[in-house]
């Protein structure tokens, strides 16, 4: 499977950002050129556990990453009945399995390829990337997935506004 090279790669120490960044890209052009077949053999989640072993490199910064989910999704304009139909679910599929290993972690490794140490700990950008993948999956069905929550403000005790108010 090219995706388990791009992860044995992503983890090594010989590549630096420059390196990391074609990995992604590798990535990219392999989810948006798997028209008109949908991917097989747990590929989109290969792809995903190779994206974690980049970011857990944490040599990558968060414009990058983020630049990089939103071409994900920019390059088939939605496209859901067309030429690229099979190309969009699989990076439907793809963004999906990366929420997930971003949400729960990644415990250790694909079963042929343990290395638990290396992801011991989360990426630094986790949250960033995180944030980042799921607005592109809310673009895929704006009408299915809540917008995400606002920020909560901050609001002082025995404030105007507060629940300590006495009147």
């Amino acid at each position: 499977h090219g995706a388990d090279l791009v992860a044995a790669l992503g983890m090594s120490r010989h590549l630096g950002a420059d390196e990391l960044g074609v990995l992604l890209d590798a990535i990219a052009e392999r989810l948006s050129r798997s028209a008109p077949s949908h991917l097989t053999h747990a590929e989109d989640d290969r792809l995903a556990y190779a994206t974690m072993a980049i970011l857990h490199r944490d040599l990558l910064d968060v414009a990058r990453l983020e630049a990089w989910v939103t071409r994900l999704v920019r390059s088939f304009e939605l496209d859901l009945a067309g030429p690229h139909a099979a190309a969009h679910m699989n990076t439907r599929d793809f963004l999906r399995a990366l929420h997930l290993m971003l949400r729960f972690g990644v415990p250790g490794g694909m079963p042929w390829h343990r290395r638990t140490e290396y992801f011991a700990q989360e990426p630094g950008i986790r949250i960033e990337v995180l944030r980042a993948v799921e607005e592109a999956l809310r673009g895929y069905h704006p009408g299915l997935y809540s917008p995400p929550p606002a920020p909560a403000e901050h609001v002082q005790p025995g404030s105007a506004t507060g629940r300590d108010d006495v009147g």
